[in-house]
């Protein structure tokens, strides 16, 4: 408990201490011009943050590309997972989000087999679902989506629809968030995710992201999630810090450590996630090879390292 407290402090000191330091600095004396000015550069710099940032999730494909697209969008994902003392796993997976004839782009039918809400958050962490738990790849989801952005800039995103399986369980979601920028090169993103399933009641999926650009080529992010379930009647805190590194055109890594808890039956830490990602693109633009070995550390283990290695194809179709 202790060690996840201390380390939420340690990742979110220097973000509050970057927020006052912006937040408290008084502009001197000058000609209205150079505050227009000033305010162009500013806009210009935090905006070439949050393309930097959106960049890098579109490349790896990942939930958030997937959500925050307003495009016709397919994926079809084939995954090899070997782990300790496991026999391996391959599993095929589907998303798509398709554009309705006639609806003037705003509603959009949507097909998965992994939705966020039926992931484990360490796999959502680590755009890996269905590895640690959640849905399987038989179950598929079929949905209507509504997107909406209001004058503030806050994307709504009602959902309704279905689990294809029998008896067949039908859902609500609503999702709401929005880009914010903070000082020169920071960008923060909250992210709320409510829902319902008539078999396993309601939930909650909160997320806060801080992004921070070190150079053209690496961006530093700050990850905060918490994950509330009717069905689990308890709070599950995580905690990313993930650099990503710009190689090469159609060639990028990420170097994460994740931290996992539970408030059940008191705060405490769960697991501990290191991961190297490397991912490709092998042909045109729409078919990756992804390759991540992971050393995880988990209280259901005992806390012994247990290894693991995915081999991902992806092919993935309206990334741009």
């Amino acid at each position: 408990m202790k060690g996840l407290q201390v380390a939420c402090l340690l990742l979110g000191w220097p973000l509050l201490a970057g927020a006052a330091g912006a937040a408290g600095a008084a502009r001197p004396a000058k000609p209205a011009w150079v505050y227009g000015m000033l305010d162009f550069t500013h806009d210009y710099v935090s905006q070439s943050v949050e393309e930097l940032a959106t960049s890098i999730d579109r490349f790896f494909a990942n939930q958030k590309h997937y959500q925050y697209t307003n495009r016709t969008y397919v994926q079809i994902r084939l995954d090899g997972y070997w782990r300790d003392e496991r026999t391996p796993e391959y599993t095929p997976r589907l998303r798509a989000k398709l554009h309705l004839p006639g609806a003037e782009r705003r509603f959009k039918l949507m097909l998965e087999t992994d939705p966020q809400e039926r992931q484990t958050p360490q796999d959502l962490s680590q755009n890996n679902a269905g590895t640690t738990g959640g849905a399987g790849a038989g179950n598929y989801f079929l949905s209507m989506l509504r997107e909406r952005v209001s004058e503030s800039g806050w994307n709504f995103q009602p959902n309704i629809g279905v689990e294809l399986k029998l008896p067949l369980e039908a859902f609500l979601r609503l999702r709401l968030y929005k880009s914010i920028p903070l000082g020169e090169k920071w960008t923060m993103r909250p992210d709320q995710n409510v829902y319902w399933y008539t078999g396993q009641g309601a939930g909650s999926d909160s997320y806060l992201e801080f992004n921070y650009r070190l150079s053209d080529d690496f961006l530093l992010r700050f990850g905060s999630f918490l994950r509330w379930t009717d069905r689990n009647d308890y709070w599950e805190p995580s905690q990313n810090l993930v650099l990503y590194h710009y190689i090469r055109p159609g060639v990028q890594m990420y170097y994460q450590v994740g931290m996992f808890g539970r408030t059940a039956p008191t705060l405490h830490v769960t697991d501990y996630l290191f991961t190297i990602n490397y991912r490709q693109l092998l042909y045109r633009d729409w078919l990756f090879l992804e390759m991540r070995p992971q050393l995880s550390y988990a209280e259901g283990e005992d806390w012994r390292p247990v290894r693991s290695f995915l081999l991902r194809f992806d092919v993935v179709f309206g990334r741009q």
